[in-house]
């Protein structure tokens, strides 16, 4: 097993839900060997600036950050390979 560290960064009044395998996560979560979507929605004002971030192990280092728009929402997808 893997262990991944997942951080989520939203500003009061934004909200981001994050989850990986479908299941919610938000710090450390064990992997098994495989292909795991790492999901997210983001909800919030126009101008709320969010990110997600996987942060540990080393090779698995991913960083995505963004700002809502009018619409005020966003979703996202990244695969992470073990």
């Amino acid at each position: 097993m893997t262990t991944v560290v997942v951080t989520c960064t939203a500003p009061a009044g934004g909200l981001i839900q994050a989850q990986i395998d479908g299941k919610p996560v938000s710090g450390e979560v064990k992997l098994d060997k495989g292909n795991h979507p790492l999901t997210w929605h983001v909800f919030g004002a126009p101008g709320t600036r969010y990110s997600i971030e996987i942060s540990e192990p080393e090779n698995l280092k991913f960083k995505h950050e963004a700002t809502l728009d009018n619409e005020q929402k966003d979703a996202g997808l990244h695969w992470i390979v073990i």
